[in-house]
């Protein structure tokens, strides 16, 4: 794929900001629906730096098997802890997959532009004007005429701030990959009853693992180290590296146009707010974003009634928690269940 062509079409039907996984797949489905469509990316490489935990809920995205060469372990099961103690509060079978997110961005990307859609890396939104963008790239400036734009550039979103609109909430997330002999196999999530506001998780991989906390930045690096011991099994375990980013609280009106503009993804404040799980709402979020840009639908036929009261319901369950000061065990064992074990083709 070559994407750092200076030319940029112009104009175009759709623009779509940000080429992760709501903005590759929003791409996709308004390009089949045929709009001319151009997608921008600041980075110079897709899912580089990978801020993600790596965990995909299934192994199929829009009815096509996610490709073997993004895959790079099976879940199998998924295990909940609390106050990591020695025996997990519930355990169940887990369809989901962990993925090579950089492959796997851009498996999303290559549909996108098999659909038809222009896809340039290293092109940065700098500015915003009715339905013209201005687009940064390695040869200067570009304005872009545009009739719908999706904007997918992340929980710190420069489109949001180009057009004055409110920033998303966001947490704040540290995340290690480690390799070594390791208590968990599978997928694991951690409560604390003096973190209330944070959990952690293990993503275990084929020869390494993703170990991470989010919520309160002060706490962070505290309950990170606490999860590191607990997780080492016969010695410490070996650091690959770190990572450390923002992660988007839900937003209730996450699917609503302004416009015409629409949020996807992180964007959008589309985020499960008991798991912070991020890529299964931004392929959710994408493809609707998609198919509004397209104008193959009003927003408002594009709802998924049961999609959103998922997201709505885990936010309301962690403001419940906080509330109370604790954690709510049999709540948070029955959300897992619900959550992890459930086979929808999204």
């Amino acid at each position: 794929m070559k994407l750092d062509a200076l030319s940029l079409p112009n104009p175009v039907d759709v623009l779509v900001v940000g080429a992760g996984p709501a903005g590759a797949t929003a791409a996709r489905h308004a390009a089949r629906a045929g709009a001319r469509v151009l997608v921008v990316d600041k980075r110079k490489q897709l899912g580089v730096p990978v801020q993600c935990g790596e965990y995909y809920p299934s192994a199929v995205v829009d009815g096509e098997p996610i490709a073997a060469s993004a895959i790079q372990a099976q879940a199998g099961r998924c295990e909940v802890y609390f106050d990591a103690g020695p025996e997990p509060i519930s355990v169940a079978r887990d369809n989901g997959i962990l993925i090579d997110r950089c492959a796997f961005d851009r498996w999303l990307v290559l549909r996108a532009i098999q659909a038809g859609a222009t896809v340039r890396v290293g092109a940065t939104l700098r500015g915003l004007d009715d339905h013209t963008a201005r687009i940064m790239t390695a040869s200067g400036p570009v304005d872009v005429t545009f009739g719908r734009l999706v904007a997918a550039d992340g929980a710190v979103s420069t489109t949001r701030s180009q057009l004055g609109a409110a920033a998303i909430d966001t947490v704040a997330g540290l995340q290690v990959e480690v390799a070594g002999p390791r208590r968990i196999e599978g997928v694991a999530y951690f409560f604390w009853r003096d973190f209330p506001s944070g959990y952690g998780w293990v993503f275990s991989k084929a020869a390494t693992a993703n170990v991470g906390v989010a919520g309160d930045a002060a706490q962070l690096q505290r309950f990170l180290d606490r999860l590191l011991v607990w997780l080492a099994a016969e010695q410490p375990l070996s650091v690959l590296r770190w990572v450390a980013g923002r992660i988007p609280r839900f937003a209730p009106d996450f699917m609503k146009s302004q416009g015409s503009v629409m949020f996807a993804g992180d964007a959008a404040g589309a985020i499960d707010e008991v798991t912070w799980g991020g890529l299964e709402p931004a392929v959710v979020t994408g493809r609707r974003a998609g198919q509004w840009a397209a104008c193959t639908a009003p927003a408002s036929h594009l709802a998924d009634p049961c999609f959103e009261r998922m997201l709505l319901s885990a936010a309301q369950r962690r403001a419940q928690w906080l509330a109370a000061g604790q954690l709510d065990l049999q709540s948070l064992a029955t959300a897992w269940y619900s959550l992890q074990t459930s086979d929808r083709d999204i």
